[in-house]
């Protein structure tokens, strides 16, 4: 692959580091950063292939993973993304309890957790 076609959360899989003849299948991850200053793509693994969470690779070590591609579908079962949960436990929280919650629950948590002077103009 050439670094004009890598976008960032792309599903790409690596090719063959070094010598190794290893199995591609648990080498499929997805970008995370493309540095088009020196030419180079950061690739996070779901499954931690070899220990590691992420690699900086050349993208010519790289390989596009299509949707239909049975490795890329037996990586791991539907799992939804993380804001896809918080979305989905904030739904599961009763109107009523939902009420409760102060609108400015954000800007003055310490002052609602701890109990800190809320932070003035």
């Amino acid at each position: 692959m050439t670094l004009e076609e890598i976008r960032v959360g792309q599903r790409v899989r690596l090719g063959p580091i070094g010598d190794t003849n290893d199995d591609c299948e648990h080498r499929n991850g997805s970008v995370i950063v493309v540095d088009g200053r020196v030419g180079q793509v950061e690739v996070e693994f779901a499954d931690g292939f070899v220990g590691v969470r992420s690699v900086t690779v050349s993208p010519e070590q790289l390989e596009p993973v299509q949707i239909d591609d049975p490795a890329e579908k037996s990586e791991s079962p539907s799992r939804p993304r993380w804001w896809e949960r918080v979305a989905e436990t904030g739904a599961s929280i009763p109107a009523a309890d939902r009420a409760q919650i102060p609108r400015d629950a954000a800007e003055n948590l310490d002052f609602y957790l701890y109990g800190w002077k809320r932070p003035g103009p």
